[in-house]
């Protein structure tokens, strides 16, 4: 078998999400690691379908971790619009500075409730008490 071309490497490099979930009683957490892009977003919605089942009044996204590039934005409008459907408020947590300009830019602030902190500071103001639910990143489908 041939060795992967450079850019071939990169596409399956970039194809790597894991994530992590803590829950509440109200409140989800799910911290994202890696590219939220259009390849990563059927298991993006997996880990939210096993989010939705628990029935949270909100979902904190934290995206400290999440590599930015130009189909991010696009991402999280899809997620944004799946959870307004299913009734869940969204609250971004951690955006690096790069997500935050584009956002920005975009001029969809309004469409946010963005928070500065971390996930982890967020969900403390929130008071709730939480439990991890899958606190291992799980990888999703290199393709």
């Amino acid at each position: 078998m041939a060795p992967l071309t450079t850019r071939a490497k990169e596409q399956q490099d970039r194809i790597h999400l894991s994530a992590s979930t803590a829950v509440s009683a109200e409140t989800a957490v799910i911290k994202l690691s890696g590219v939220l892009d259009a390849e990563s977003l059927d298991a993006c919605r997996c880990t939210l379908d096993r989010v939705l089942r628990l029935r949270p009044l909100r979902l904190v996204l934290d995206v400290a971790g999440v590599e930015v590039d130009h189909s991010t934005l696009a991402a999280l409008g899809l997620i944004r619009r799946y959870l307004q459907r299913s009734g869940v408020h969204l609250v971004l947590a951690g955006l690096p500075h790069r997500l935050a300009e584009a956002i920005r830019q975009a001029q969809v602030q309004d469409l946010y409730d963005i928070q500065s902190a971390p996930a982890v500071s967020v969900a403390a103001e929130l008071r709730h008490p939480w439990r991890v639910w899958s606190a291992a990143p799980a990888p999703w489908g290199v393709r």
